[in-house]
C-alpha cells in the first residue's frame, strides 16, 4: 500500500508543478529597434522601443499596458504619391518618430511545457511627429525643414508566445498589427521579440 501511495506522489508531482506554472503571473517585457543611415549628413541611427507589461489576471484573461517609440510608420498622407502632388502635399518625409501608449487584453490558451502561447487585442493614441523635407530640396540637406505633428488614435492585435526560462525570465515573440486611424492613416505589420522578467 505504501509502495502504491509513493508510485501515485511521484506521478502527481509533475502535473502540480506543472498546474501552478501554468498560470498567469504579471510581467514586464522590453525591445528595440535600430536604424541606420550612414550617407553623409544623414540621419544617423535612430532608435525605437517598445515595453508591455502584464498587470492582474483572471482565469486565462491579463490585462496589460504598453508603449514605447516606434521609427517604422509614416502617415499615408505624407508618403510621396504622384496623383496628390498634383493638388498639395508638404513635401517628403524624412522620418517619422511615434510615441504610443495603449491597454488591453490578452488570452493566454493552456501551456505546451515552458510555452505559453497568447492573442492580445488593444487600443490607445499616438503621437506622430514626422520631418518633413521640401520637394525642392536636393539631398539630404536641411534647408527648410519644418515637422508635421498628428495624434492618431490606435487599435492592435497580436499572436505570439511567452518563452520562460527559470522562474523569473522570459521571452515574448510573435506577430503584431496596428492600425493607426484618423489623420495617422498608417498600418504597421511586424514581428517582435522581447526580453524581461515575471514576478
Amino acid at each position: 500500500m505504501r509502495q502504491l501511495l509513493l508510485f501515485t506522489g511521484l506521478l502527481m508531482c509533475p502535473l502540480v508543478a506543472f498546474a501552478q506554472d501554468d498560470g498567469t503571473r504579471p510581467f514586464v517585457v522590453s525591445g528595440l529597434a535600430l536604424a541606420s543611415e550612414t550617407e553623409p549628413e544623414g540621419l544617423g541611427t535612430r532608435v525605437g522601443f517598445g515595453t508591455t507589461v502584464g498587470l492582474h489576471s483572471w482565469q486565462r484573461m491579463q490585462l496589460f499596458a504598453q508603449g514605447g517609440r516606434l521609427i517604422d510608420v509614416t502617415p499615408a498622407s505624407l508618403l510621396p504619391d504622384p496623383d496628390r502632388l498634383a493638388r498639395f502635399q508638404p513635401g517628403r518625409a524624412r522620418h517619422t518618430a511615434t510615441w504610443y501608449g495603449a491597454a488591453g487584453v490578452r488570452y493566454v490558451v493552456p501551456s505546451l511545457w515552458r510555452l505559453h502561447p497568447y492573442g492580445e487585442t488593444s487600443g490607445g493614441v499616438a503621437r506622430m511627429s514626422s520631418e518633413m523635407q521640401p520637394f525642392a530640396s536636393e539631398g539630404v540637406s536641411t534647408n527648410g525643414v519644418f515637422h508635421v505633428n498628428n495624434t492618431a488614435p490606435l487599435v492592435g492585435i497580436a499572436a505570439g508566445v511567452q518563452v520562460h526560462i527559470g522562474p523569473r525570465l522570459t521571452v515574448d515573440t510573435g506577430y503584431r498589427a496596428q492600425r493607426f486611424l484618423g489623420k495617422g492613416d498608417a498600418t504597421r505589420k511586424q514581428p517582435y521579440v522581447a526580453l524581461g522578467v515575471r514576478f
